[in-house]
């Protein structure tokens, strides 16, 4: 897999010089875009070299992800109470429970187990237990925003070496990588976000691709 995604991009370049005689407005568009990653996969690669994250690829996935944050807060905090309450089907969770369970699982990895943040994410980290009690638009929205402060805060501090720290949770004594954290949490976002968004849909309310 690592030898496809350091020469996929230098394929691209060279398969582009070949189509010279040919030239187009996307190939223009496209070959700086290819040596760029080229050049950014290289850097990644070389030994006895650690960038910080921000100089990497990674950024650019953070960044999604704060875009994704963003729907999921436009697409929750209009919503009234009855449309909280509403479901996919009657065994799923409300719209209002996958949000609480979205942000409930960000604050229970990252100060839990990752051990980041201060005593206000023990309470946000239970809003998604079982009976715990339903929170109206407002407060899911100030959730999401004060649990994806925290993951932005810890994205731009760590380096990509700091993702290979371990942390044992507490409740099961399994152990973790901080990178192993960062995917759970994201694919998280998106698995539950997508659910929130068909919830959404099916009762005719706006999803996160209408955003």
């Amino acid at each position: 897999m690592l030898h496809l995604i350091q020469f996929s991009p230098l394929w691209l370049i060279h398969s582009l010089r070949r189509q010279a005689s040919r030239p187009s407005r996307l190939q223009a568009r496209l070959e700086p875009l290819a040596i760029a990653t080229a050049q950014e996969i290289i850097t990644m690669t070389t030994p006895n070299t650690s960038p910080p994250a921000s100089s990497t690829l990674l950024d650019q996935f953070y960044t999604g992800w704060e875009a994704y944050q963003q729907m999921l807060v436009k697409a929750v905090a209009p919503l009234t109470p009855d449309q909280l309450a509403l479901r996919a089907a009657p065994h799923m969770r409300t719209i209002g429970e996958l949000a609480a369970h979205i942000l409930g699982c960000r604050a229970g990895w990252f100060h839990f187990v990752l051990r980041e943040g201060g005593a206000e994410f023990d309470e946000l980290a239970e809003w998604d237990i079982p009976n715990a009690p339903a929170r109206n638009a407002a407060e899911l929205e100030e959730g999401l925003e004060t649990t994806w402060r925290l993951l932005k805060s810890c994205l731009t501090r760590w380096t990509p070496a700091d993702l290979d720290a371990t942390f044992t949770d507490p409740d099961d004594g399994q152990t973790f990588t901080r990178r192993w954290v960062v995917w759970h949490v994201l694919e998280h976002d998106l698995h539950h976000g997508g659910e929130l968004s068909l919830s959404l849909g099916i009762h005719h309310l706006a999803g996160l691709e209408d955003m």
